[in-house]
């Protein structure tokens, strides 16, 4: 048993860590809306190939003006079609805990740009991940690989996407105009978010990148309420791209993107810089709140909809007077009726489903689910047995990874996502409906990014497996429900949300 004052230092230091900077890595130079607004990629590209324009480049990548990695892209003709690769390497820190990140990602695409294969490769030294995918008429066909374990799933396509590293390849064939926009749809292969790209040309401008000026076009990608810069010489070529979180990926020679610029001794921390400072009314146990309330600044609230069924419903509510104000009650299990595993309920098929992280049909999966509850089939007791296994047996630590539930099955390791993920698949094996959400939680006396499990038990509750808590504590607060591609999300509020201030806490 892993003592509760071990509990509260890993969670200080590894809260959401390194899922904030795959998120990152899904927003920088790729955003996506939220909506599709019917573009094609032959449609941008008049439904001919792109004239050969082979390129190699590359970028060092900085956080706060701290030069934290480098990225490497090249794109050419491979026969018929096109091959885009590109390859990031970040050295970032997560309160005090080194983390070094290794990403290689590799895609074929029609002349049109239409996708047709990549792979996408994430290495940490701790944790080797492979995700493949194949598009197959207008199904996307996609294959993880970890831990030297294997799952599949097939996506319906309503059209063909691109890839994010199309867009560079792209604006080379345009002539760029200021007010001009168009869009495309695209999938991240870090996310696995199948989403539509929007890009303006906001004007010409001068640009200074090391002491030398360059005449460039300045664009911007929209993504739910965060704006990207990019900017373009008129080649098309990306001279520098940041974002509102304070990264950038500036283009540099290769000797100086590998060697020029790196900081020695203590790096800016990411968590910590992410985190929201809490005012008002002091929480001196966060464990135990019952009840809180929080003012939402209206500045977070811009491009995120504070009435969606995410941040609003079951153990949250939002009213609205001059700031709109969230209140948030743990749940009261007193007097809950009784359900009996497996759950058959209509509109429950969503939340017992395997997919491409969560193999919840696995075998092994399905063995330590059963391990674990032995032969009791009440949901509410289920719950509370699968919280305890997964809390006592993972050691906690922060796993610069993308979460799977069979990797961690086998390492029992990680962090609050690694917990997650693992609850969710052998809840799900069992009949258990589980759903992974995403907000922040209260650790001394900040708010850090947090993610945590809710399962239905009767009535949807939240646990979490890393606190060891049936139901949560009050001080969670949910903004996103649902997996990967849903979480990345998460990114409108990241930054724009500083501070918290606490109007009630019991």
């Amino acid at each position: 048993m892993i003592r509760m004052h071990a509990i509260l230092h890993f969670a200080r230091s590894h809260i959401l860590g390194v899922l904030i900077v795959l998120f990152w890595l899904a927003m920088m130079g790729r955003l996506v809306q939220k909506h599709y607004v019917g573009s094609s990629i032959a449609s941008l590209v008049a439904g001919t190939p792109l004239s050969v324009n082979v390129y190699d480049e590359w970028l060092g990548i900085y956080y706060e003006g701290e030069k934290v990695g480098y990225a490497h892209r090249t794109f050419g003709p491979e026969g018929e079609y096109y091959r885009f690769e590109e390859q990031s390497f970040l050295e970032v820190t997560a309160m005090g805990f080194p983390l070094t990140i290794s990403i290689k990602a590799r895609g074929i695409t029609r002349p049109d740009l239409g996708l047709k294969a990549f792979t996408f490769d994430l290495q940490s030294g701790l944790v080797e991940t492979s995700i493949t995918g194949r598009v197959e008429g207008s199904v996307l066909e996609l294959d993880l690989v970890t831990a030297g374990m294997k799952s599949t799933q097939s996506i319906d396509l309503d059209t063909i996407p691109t890839l994010p590293m199309s867009l560079s390849a792209l604006l080379r064939e345009k002539t760029l105009e200021k007010g001009q926009t168009f869009s495309l749809p695209v999938l991240d292969p870090a996310t696995l978010s199948l989403r539509e790209m929007v890009v303006e040309v906001k004007g010409e401008e001068f640009l200074e990148i090391h002491g030398e000026e360059f005449p460039v076009y300045r664009l911007t990608t929209g993504f739910a309420g965060i704006e990207v810069d990019l900017w373009v010489d008129a080649g098309g070529r990306v001279l520098k791209e940041n974002t509102p979180l304070g990264w950038e990926l500036i283009r540099e020679s290769r000797a100086d993107a590998l060697t020029q610029g790196w900081a020695s001794g203590v790096r800016i921390d990411m968590v910590r810089a992410t985190s929201v400072a809490a005012e008002g009314e002091p929480v001196p146990d966060p464990r135990g709140v019952r009840f809180l309330s929080v003012e939402l600044p209206l500045a977070s609230a811009e491009g995120f909809d504070i009435e969606g069924p995410d941040l609003a419903g079951r153990r949250q509510e939002v009213r609205h007077g001059r700031l709109p104000i969230l209140y948030v009650t743990k749940e009261d299990l007193t007097g809950l009726e009784p359900v009996e595993l497996p759950v058959e309920q209509e509109g429950m098929e969503p939340f017992l489903a395997h997919d491409l992280f969560v193999q919840s049909t696995h075998p092994e999966i399905i063995e330590q689910a059963r391990r674990i509850a032995g032969g009791e089939r009440d949901a509410l007791r289920v719950a509370e047995l699968l919280l305890r296994w997964v809390h006592d047996t993972l050691e906690k630590r922060a796993v610069p990874s993308l979460p799977n539930a069979l990797e961690v099955l086998r390492t029992k390791v990680g962090d609050c996502n690694e917990h997650t993920v693992l609850y969710v698949a052998l809840a799900r094996a069992l009949g258990l409906p589980a759903r992974t959400n995403v907000g922040l939680t209260m650790v001394d006396d900040r708010f850090y990014y947090h993610a945590w499990p809710e399962v239905y038990v009767g009535e949807w509750i939240a646990v979490d497996p890393v606190f060891n808590q049936i139901p949560a504590d009050a001080t969670h607060i949910r903004f996103i429900r649902g997996g990967l591609d849903k979480q990345v999300e998460i990114v409108r509020i990241i930054g724009k949300l500083e501070t918290l201030r606490i109007t009630a806490v019991e």
